[in-house]
């Protein structure tokens, strides 16, 4: 009797652990939450989240989607649109600021954000996917 009491509270000791660390990376708004690499003096930079950006995004999506209709074409929209989105303007941002990221797509070197900590919080833009750690893929 004893031993099947302390079975099932080990079940249920064991499933709880196992819920919160699925749930660490991605909190419950669904969003994956992320911080930008390096230390407070370490600065990334962040893109307006402009109308001009959003048209960039979407003519990159849209390139996707033709690519995946026409095969043959050769243009490399990837690198097109990671090249119009550096010319667009942006500030500084410090490494070890919390985020969650709204947008990303294996399309764009880019993620849209949203800032959750320092005098960021709340702003919304675009941050190189360099500029931070991704524990979904391992990637610096």
């Amino acid at each position: 009797m004893l031993a099947e009491v302390l079975q099932n509270r080990l079940w249920l000791l064991l499933l709880f652990a196992l819920s919160n660390l699925g749930l660490s990376q991605c909190r419950s708004d669904r969003y994956e939450h992320a911080t930008i690499s390096g230390d407070s003096r370490t600065r990334a930079h962040v893109l307006y989240d402009s109308p001009r950006l959003q048209s960039i995004v979407d003519q990159a999506l849209q390139a996707r989607e033709e690519r995946k209709r026409d095969f043959f074409r050769t243009d490399n929209f990837v690198q097109r649109a990671a090249d119009d989105m550096r010319k667009e303007p942006g500030y500084e941002v410090p490494g070890q600021t919390k985020f969650k990221i709204l947008f990303e797509s294996d399309t764009l070197l880019y993620s849209k954000v949203e800032f959750e900590s320092g005098p960021f919080k709340g702003q919304v833009g675009w941050l190189s996917r360099g500029a931070f750690h991704d524990g979904r893929t391992g990637w610096p």
